[in-house]
């Protein structure tokens, strides 16, 4: 039968969503240990929408662990459904900490960016691929955990961007006016030198 004759269509089969997730608030003292961590997430949502959280893949950090489960108290969740009635289910989350640890108004900035030396690498070309560099600034303003955000596809040059970053130094960011150690990404890409 037509859509217009009176069918009535199957009701969709649907996953648990969040209504409400706030961000995870790591405290700066936590920041660095959460670094390029993840976490697997054990959600199991009953048909009432009442939720349970248990860690089965740990970052590594017992205090990072205890925060991150700490920090799905506010989420609130639909419930699945199968048939149009909610039923309970579980799955896994994976949680990626090194997106979106910066606490709000905490940053570094670049004081002195060493030139990547693509020389060699890039000879017979006048532009390269843009690359991403990601790391933490230390309290003294010195790049640490370096590491490709978005690869250049050339190996030779994703090294000599990671050599760049180590090679240049950042102003440190603050929280209550001392220095923390805090995530940045640089981009590179281009014109060669």
């Amino acid at each position: 039968r037509g859509a217009g004759s009176g069918a009535i269509a199957p009701l969709a089969d649907t996953e648990a969503q969040p209504l409400v997730s706030p961000p995870a608030a790591f405290p700066a003292n936590l920041l660095y240990e959460a670094a390029y961590a993840f976490a697997d997430v054990e959600v199991s949502v009953s048909a009432d929408a009442a939720a349970t959280y248990k860690i089965v893949t740990g970052s590594g950090s017992k205090a990072v662990d205890q925060l991150i489960l700490d920090s799905f108290d506010g989420w609130q969740w639909k419930p699945a459904a199968r048939v149009g009635k909610s039923v309970a289910s579980k799955f896994v989350l994976r949680l990626n900490l090194d997106q979106g640890l910066t606490p709000p108004g905490v940053s570094p900035s670049l004081t002195s960016l060493t030139k990547p030396d693509l020389s060699g690498v890039y000879p017979a070309l006048s532009s390269a691929p843009e690359g991403t560099v990601r790391f933490w600034v230390t309290e003294e303003g010195r790049p640490s955990l370096v590491r490709i955000g978005r690869s250049t596809g050339i190996e030779a040059a994703d090294k000599a961007l990671m050599t760049a970053v180590l090679r240049s130094r950042f102003k440190p960011a603050l929280q209550n006016g001392k220095p923390i150690p805090a995530p940045m990404e640089q981009a590179f890409g281009g014109k060669t030198p």
